[in-house]
């Protein structure tokens, strides 16, 4: 296939959210979500480009088992071949990350050592990834952060008035979340307004399971809601 997709995963911790966006469009071809993972009754639901659902339980409940039979699944749609690249996003990057970055084997340890900022969250993104990279080791794997388009936030915006050690020591200050939400709605919202991005300014608010606002001028975070975790400011 001459198609060039990217597979888009977003790892939780008892599920998987997927997507197989082609480069040149914004639907995605195949798309979905495992649910259960790691308890009974696991299952992983697919939606096709028009919209049909269908549902395949899973005799094995790991995350790595539902990355094969979503592999699987590619594979009898002739959309393995098409994938390029795999998109994976990861909650915390902490003030390590503040872009999207090609994963390696030194990102991995960095995320995994963030861990004890995001407990719940970036152990299981790790296990896509590294269940991915093993599937799929010849393609480049992209690690893109909840908290990288936060990392533009000033001194004053991010250090809370306590003691500077424990920011230094124990990494607390506020990161914020949502960003690649924020980012996209903000570019969105500017060009539908038909405004310079460069020379304007706007609040974004991000609505959902989890909330949050970010105040974003020209282009880039300037304060936001969430504070050092995503359990702060929501």
């Amino acid at each position: 296939m001459s198609l060039a997709c990217v597979l888009v995963i977003n790892c939780g911790s008892s599920s998987m959210k997927f997507s197989v966006i082609p480069q040149d469009a914004d639907q995605p071809l195949l798309s979905g979500l495992a649910e259960r993972l790691g308890i009974d009754h696991a299952v992983i639901t697919f939606k096709d480009r028009d919209g049909h659902k269908s549902t395949v339980a899973l005799d094995d409940a790991s995350h790595q088992h539902a990355l094969k039979v979503l592999f699987a699944k590619l594979d009898e749609q002739q959309l393995l071949e098409a994938i390029n690249a795999v998109g994976h996003r990861v909650a915390h990057g902490g003030s390590d990350f503040k872009r999207s970055v090609l994963v390696t084997d030194d990102v991995i340890e960095k995320v995994r050592a963030l861990s004890v900022l995001a407990p719940l969250h970036n152990p299981a993104n790790l296990i896509g990834i590294e269940a991915a990279r093993a599937l799929l080791p010849a393609l480049p794997h992209i690690a893109v952060f909840d908290t990288a388009f936060h990392q533009t936030l000033s001194p004053a915006a991010y250090t809370y008035a306590i003691p500077l050690e424990f920011q230094q020591d124990y990494m607390v200050r506020r990161y914020g979340f949502h960003g690649t939400s924020h980012r996209y709605i903000a570019a969105e919202a500017l060009a539908s307004l038909d405004l310079d991005p460069a020379d304007h300014g706007i609040v974004i608010a991000h609505l959902g399971n989890g909330s949050s606002l970010c105040a974003v001028q020209n282009g880039t975070s300037i304060d936001t809601s969430m504070g050092m975790t995503r359990w702060k400011g929501w």
